[in-house]
């Protein structure tokens, strides 16, 4: 099939799907020159994945600290009797 008698056709079917005659929607064509940038070289990718990398160094050390328990050898915060 033609590329552009498959875009019309996508072009319809998605008027349709958002409850507009075909004609009234418009889709202005993709420039495929420029491409997008990275995603490393995002601002907020790089954020995130700071934020993650943060979030698990807590979760990490908190798994390697040592189990806290009463003198009564029952660890509070599991709900487990400790050995």
């Amino acid at each position: 099939m033609d590329l552009g008698v498959q875009r019309a056709a996508f072009e319809h079917a998605i008027a349709i799907l958002i409850g507009k005659a075909p004609a009234e929607l418009t889709i202005p064509p993709a420039t495929l020159n420029t491409p997008p940038p990275p995603v490393e070289r995002r601002p907020d990718v790089a954020n995130a994945e700071r934020q993650v990398a943060a979030a698990n160094e807590r979760d990490v050390s908190t798994w390697l600290q040592p189990e806290q328990s009463d003198s009564d050898g029952f660890d509070h915060l599991n709900g487990l009797r400790s050995r």
